[in-house]
């Protein structure tokens, strides 16, 4: 839009001025010209550097003076010849073309509209009539990024990130201090992945609640029009040490949204051994976390799979078939009609639950 804009300028001025006038930008294309042949001339001598210098320049007969809101310059104007006159012409053109782009980026210019709605230049609710106006899609899902520079160097940051980022109509970048630059970037809405909090956690935590929701998603993506979550995956997140669990304010607010009774935990669970050594033929060595009995309800928790239930029945190292597991660490055999991941877990009810 802004070419536009500074053509109809140059081809106005084209009669006043008698000599060739024009505007190059930062990839130094001629974008405006009043010889129209010229439009979309690439001018190489003309660089961003080049174009930051802060007054009139010459080269190769023309003389250019650079404009633009940005922190570096994003265009020159230039005009024919290196004489007094051409010093002039081209100061009072930079002027005239820096005023008329700035009215328009307050007008029109999308980066400069998400530049005052993130400093809160704008009022409330003047953005919604103002993102009407320039037909700006307010329902697509961004995210701003804050970039601080910590320490100078000869490379622009500025440069660096916009280049990253090259789709000026989805993607903007701009400066809100000397050391700060803003990214608000289009994503595309719906989640590819999430992260569950492992840090501070035990093994157990970790596999349980990962456990459960790789299956609840499998489940979902094996049939969406017919999904229903698997019970198993909502009573293993109850199944670990927790808080009372609450919507919070997902569905807006609710008496039910909060919980304020306690913050004490509840822990119903406990892992009773790890395994040592897994075989083909179903044989578990575990290594004994917490007591046991003969004939116990005890749960093997797996990668990929539901909860297995079973009765103990097992034996020690010496092929004893003992009434009470209960020597820390101490080797407990079991026979399980598959076989067991290296991985796996077992658990059981607590006997006085907290």
């Amino acid at each position: 839009m802004s070419n536009r804009l500074f053509q109809g300028v140059i081809h106005q001025m084209r009669d006043a001025i008698d000599r060739t006038i024009g505007v190059i930008d930062e990839t130094s294309v001629i974008i405006a010209c009043s010889e129209l042949g010229r439009i979309g001339e690439v001018n190489e001598s003309i660089t961003p550097d080049v174009l930051n210098a802060p007054s009139t320049f010459v080269i190769n007969g023309y003389t250019y003076k650079s404009f633009g809101s940005r922190p570096r310059p994003e265009y020159a104007v230039f005009v024919a010849g290196n004489d007094e006159a051409a010093q002039k012409y081209v100061q009072l053109l930079a002027i005239s073309l820096s005023s008329i782009k700035q009215y328009y980026d307050e007008k029109y210019d999308r980066n400069n509209f998400i530049k005052n709605v993130i400093l809160d230049n704008i009022l409330p609710g003047g953005i919604y009539v103002k993102a009407r106006e320039m037909h700006f899609n307010s329902d697509v899902s961004r995210v701003v990024l804050l970039v601080r520079i910590v320490s100078s160097n000869d490379i622009s940051a500025f440069d660096v990130i916009q280049n990253l980022f090259p789709n000026k109509q989805k993607d903007f970048v701009f400066n809100i201090s000397e050391s700060d630059i803003v990214l608000v970037k289009e994503i595309k809405a719906g989640i590819d992945s999430f992260k569950i909090e492992g840090r501070n956690k035990t093994a157990y935590y970790t596999a349980c609640v990962t456990g459960a929701y790789r299956a609840a998603v499998n489940a979902y993506l094996a049939d969406p029009e017919h999904y229903v979550m698997p019970q198993f995956c909502l009573d293993e997140v109850n199944k670990v040490s927790h808080r009372e669990y609450y919507t919070g304010f997902y569905f807006g607010p609710s008496a039910n949204g909060q919980h304020y009774g306690d913050s004490q935990y509840i822990r119903d669970y406990e892992v009773v051994g790890m395994p040592v050594d897994c075989r083909e033929d179903g044989t578990a060595v575990f290594a004994l976390k917490n007591r046991f009995f003969k004939g116990e309800e005890l749960e093997l928790l797996q990668p990929g799979h539901a909860p297995y239930s079973f009765h103990a029945e097992a034996v020690n190292d010496d092929g004893e078939a003992l009434d009470l597991f209960n020597v820390p660490q101490m080797k407990v055999h079991f026979q399980f009609p598959f076989a067991v991941d290296r991985y796996a877990i077992l658990r059981k009810k607590k006997e006085r639950p907290e």
